[in-house]
């Protein structure tokens, strides 16, 4: 010990090497503090602070806060001892630790705030309202704290002071900050509203966005769609623009919509006759069942001749509607105790449009298109034993079958 105070004397007098050796010090032990820490405190910020028994990436982060806030507690303790040094060179060094002390405290605190976040998701399992964006906004709170500490400390004057300095440039920061502040704002509307969660699924106009919500983050909303593209779209176009949110459909297990059109074409429609009602006879077994909207009972349908179901008005395209109308409500894997109705829409140039407006009982999408598609296919197939033709426009290939035929007919004429 002699030794060493003799040592600590001699370096004292030396005016170069002692500020040289002194700021070393101040150097490697830190270093030495930060490394040892990084090794043994991985461990215990596992278990005790983040709680699980894997190693992740947050493992490391977490405690790399923590070893420099260590590190920059035994740079402050190690200046506190050492005396000596020169006025200007020991007036740095305190603003230097100074400044260290307010980031180190400032990182371990928004690496705390991402904590918060994980544990969030984790205890809601992703599927609960994000958080995200408060905790920007914490991060963005302490930032500017940290900045104005720093100041302070740079300037040495009262952190109330450089606050209040900010006052002039108030207009200037909420320009600058605009987006910031209007994105916050949607942020608390959404959030209060709970108008979208993590997996929801949301479709906005021009096809752009239509798929799964995977962040929701202070001034973004990232969305990947359906073709495992990834969207990104600014939390204010929430407030500001029309969206659709689907997940209600599949949280309130009430069925989804299908709505699907058909257009009839207007020269197939035709009063009904024996001749239809006996073929519609042979060929559905549930006949009886079939109605017509009308106090005419399917047994007095069915008895009636072609003057009186001429007198009855009772047409091809109104039995059709009849014969959908039952076999949707019929169908297993239509919501009975919803809508169910098939309806005609405005006439156009294409035909009269036949509507069909039911909700399935599934409502994710592999199930739900397969009941879309089989009631689509169903009404495809069935409407020709009706008489009734589904209008499409003509193709080059009907063009051609159509020209062929005049010319055999023109034939046929002139070898006459």
């Amino acid at each position: 010990m002699h030794y060493l105070h003799q040592l600590g004397h001699w370096l004292q007098q030396q005016e170069i090497v002692y500020p040289v050796v002194a700021v070393a010090v101040l150097l490697v032990i830190p270093l030495l503090v930060y490394w040892l820490a990084c090794i043994f405190l991985r461990t215990s910020v596992r278990r005790f602070i983040l709680r699980h028994k894997n190693v992740l990436s947050k493992d490391i982060m977490v405690t790399r806060r923590v070893a420099l806030v260590l590190a920059v507690l035994a740079f402050s303790s190690i200046l506190g001892v050492i005396n000596g040094l020169p006025q200007s060179l020991d007036k740095a060094l305190t603003i230097i630790s100074s400044i260290l002390w307010i980031v180190s405290v400032a990182l371990l605190l928004m690496e705390m705030l991402d904590t918060v976040n994980m544990f969030w998701l984790k205890k809601s399992k992703a599927t609960s309202q994000s958080i995200k964006g408060y905790l920007q906004i914490s991060k963005l709170v302490v930032s500017a704290l940290a900045l104005i500490l720093i100041i302070a400390s740079l300037t040495g004057r009262p952190p109330a002071i450089i606050i209040s300095s900010f006052g002039a440039a108030a207009a200037v920061l909420i320009f600058v900050f605009q987006h910031t502040l209007l994105s916050f704002i949607a942020n608390i509307q959404i959030s209060a509203a709970r108008a979208i969660n993590i997996q929801d699924w949301i479709k906005m106009p021009g096809g752009m966005v239509d798929g799964e919500v995977m962040d929701i983050a202070l001034h973004t909303v990232r969305v990947r769609n359906w073709d495992n593209t990834m969207a990104r779209v600014p939390i204010r176009n929430f407030i500001t623009e029309p969206w659709i949110n689907w997940q209600p459909v599949f949280n309130d297990g009430r069925g989804r919509r299908i709505k699907r059109s058909f257009h009839i074409d207007q020269n197939s429609i035709e009063f009904a006759d024996e001749e239809l009602l006996a073929h519609l006879r042979d060929t559905f077994i549930h006949y009886k069942e079939i109605e017509t909207g009308d106090d005419i009972s399917p047994a007095e349908l069915f008895a009636m001749n072609s003057q009186q179901l001429r007198e009855a008005a009772i047409t091809n395209m109104g039995l059709l509607r009849a014969h959908i109308l039952h076999y949707l409500r019929s169908n297993q894997d239509i919501h009975h105790d919803m809508f169910v109705v098939v309806r005609y829409l405005e006439p156009t140039s294409e035909g009269v449009p036949m509507e069909l407006y039911c909700f399935s009982i599934y409502p994710n999408f592999a199930d739900y298109e397969r009941v879309q598609a089989k009631v689509t296919e169903y009404v495809y197939a069935v409407a020709s034993h009706f008489r009734i033709r589904i209008f499409q426009t003509p193709a080059g290939q009907d063009l051609i079958q159509g020209i062929g035929s005049l010319g055999q007919r023109e034939g046929d004429r002139s070898s006459r």
